[in-house]
């Protein structure tokens, strides 16, 4: 059965912390690597390393400098999400249906695919299907959606 227009904003609304949650995993990635180039930033050079004859004393320091603030916009943006999640969480709990409830869960605040949902919850992908669709409706109904 094709999607309605009401089930595809529901699910539209669900996704929005998908690419927020993607976008700090890809943070995540970029801030392992400024760590580990900061243990070369302020180590010793190795035997045989070519050095700078007056470096910058504040080099390292800067560049931790640099990570710590990196650090500092990614707990924001964590904090953004975490908050998005909880709206999302709230309102799928008002689902009457424990099993639509879960599917959303699985989905869209565990961002799971979903031969795993299937798997978690016993039930064929066909089926899980048909309660997400089931929920969009629902969902769609709670977040006020209106066809302009």
């Amino acid at each position: 059965m094709a999607m309605t227009e009401k089930q595809a904003a529901a699910k539209e609304w669900l996704n929005r912390n998908f690419c927020k949650h993607e976008e700090l995993q890809a943070l995540y990635m970029k801030l392992d690597d400024m760590r580990a180039g900061s243990v070369k930033a302020v180590a010793a050079p190795a035997e045989g390393e070519k050095v700078q004859m007056q470096p910058n004393p504040k080099s390292g320091e800067n560049y931790i400098l640099s990570i710590v603030t990196f650090e500092e916009m990614i707990k924001q943006k964590e904090r953004q999400l975490h908050l998005s999640d909880l709206e999302t969480a709230r309102t799928i709990d008002k689902l009457t249906s424990a099993a639509e409830r879960a599917v959303l869960i699985y989905r869209y605040l565990c961002y799971l695919h979903w031969p795993e949902i299937a798997r978690k919850m016993a039930y064929s992908e066909r089926r899980c299907h048909e309660l997400h669709d089931d929920a969009l409706a629902h969902i769609a109904e709670l977040i006020n959606y209106t066809v302009t």
